[in-house]
């Protein structure tokens, strides 16, 4: 029998399922949405992002607080399942963001005092900044940015936003459009700074030549280059399809999907192509099987070390806005994306601008690009120096914001 307060947290739920979407992953984390998971006493400095991509934006920053302060309890808070398992990896204390509410916030702070508040993008959570500005906490956004659809919303309401946005110490912007906008919905103009996307900023993870020669030869028994399709998404295999049975002679192709709930996916539509290859899981020696599935996790970084040519997945189909690029482009990948990259807009503007990467809507397209590949090597030294543009920008920011720390 259920007790009170399940039977609360049920009906709660139900209201609120929409908002929350509540299915087998998030429902075990559904009472942090409450504030039943609270911060122990003591001083915090508070780190949040919607998502696993937002939160990788603002491991740059904690990494160089850890190397600071080692002493500093850090808080990090994410919206996204995926972003929490992340952030708790770094983090002494996670938890998901609780509602928007004062009596979820203050159930969840406790008696903790947070020292700095820094948020990633877009989380503009009205009761949560009010109630930091009321605590006198800074609070610093990094990774601004502002999508058409996000900023016409905000537009409507910006009489609502414009106090919310003035009541922050610093706002620091993705791109100059992005800078604009947030001035535009009433923030002060001063504190308003161009710093390009933190999360680009990651060298201290590059792998070198010799370890990335190192994981190509756990893999493949052979020497063919490599062309990895990272990230991909149902309903992009299709485009791929006449793509693999032509080139997998000519090249090792390694398929990343996206998800590893979608693994099983790939393995079947693989299956039914009649296509041979083998899962990275089941590799006990290097294969001389020209095609492997990655079946596991936390790899990427590896494959594009060793990759030669890398298509962006979640770049063909509508809704998911891309997935990061400039992964790719410290190890000089030829680099491919669809043309449904929004999510993606600063570094794919960037790298386009620098003839660094080939935006494709059609499979001849990047069958031209495998061809050609010998030739294109230009292409990847380009991608590495647009990605070394967006280096150094971590530093300055943090001791902006942790200068008097």
């Amino acid at each position: 029998m259920l007790t009170l307060y399940q039977t609360t947290i049920l009906i709660l739920s139900i209201i609120l399922y929409p908002w929350l979407k509540i299915n087998k992953k998030t429902a075990p984390f559904l009472s942090q949405r409450y504030g039943y998971k609270s911060l122990p006493a003591g001083e915090f400095y508070w780190f949040h992002g919607a998502s696993l991509g937002e939160i990788q934006g603002l491991l740059p920053l904690i990494k160089l607080l850890r190397s600071k302060d080692p002493q500093a309890q850090i808080l990090g808070t994410a919206t996204s399942v995926k972003g929490y398992q992340q952030i708790s990896e770094i983090a002494d204390f996670a938890s998901l963001l609780p509602i928007d509410h004062p009596i979820y916030l203050k159930k969840f702070l406790g008696k903790a005092r947070i020292k700095k508040f820094i948020f990633g993008e877009t989380e503009l959570w009205p009761t949560m900044l009010r109630l930091l500005n009321k605590q006198q906490v800074p609070c610093y956004l990094l990774n601004g940015r502002l999508s058409d659809f996000n900023f016409k919303q905000y537009y409507f309401f910006r009489r609502f936003f414009k106090p919310i946005l003035q009541g922050l110490k610093k706002i620091y912007c993705i791109s100059d459009l992005y800078q604009q906008r947030f001035i535009d919905l009433g923030a002060d103009s001063s504190k308003v700074k161009v710093t390009g996307n933190l999360k680009y900023d990651q060298a201290g993870a590059i792998i070198t030549p010799s370890q990335a020669l190192a994981y190509q030869a756990k893999t493949f028994s052979n020497h063919l280059p490599v062309l990895t399709l990272a990230s991909i998404r149902p309903e992009e295999e299709s485009f791929f399809t006449q793509i693999i049975k032509d080139y997998q002679q000519k090249f090792n192709i390694v398929i990343v999907p996206r998800h590893a709930e979608k693994f099983s996916y790939f393995k079947d539509y693989l299956n039914d192509q009649k296509i041979s290859f083998q899962l990275k899981s089941k590799l006990t020696e290097p294969t001389a099987d020209c095609i492997v599935l990655y079946d596991v996790i936390g790899e990427l970084n590896q494959i594009y070390s060793f990759s030669t040519v890398s298509f962006i997945g979640g770049s063909l189909v509508k809704g998911v806005g891309g997935h990061n690029p400039m992964e790719g482009a410290p190890y000089q990948n030829i680099l491919i994306i669809g043309t449904e990259y929004q999510n993606q807009l600063d570094c794919v503007t960037a790298l386009v601008a620098n003839q660094a990467i080939f935006v494709v809507s059609e499979a001849k397209e990047i069958c031209d690009i495998l061809d050609r590949y010998k030739d294109l090597h230009a292409y990847g030294s380009r991608a590495l120096q647009v990605w070394e543009g967006f280096q150094g920008n971590s530093q300055a920011v943090f001791w902006e914001i942790f200068g008097d720390a």
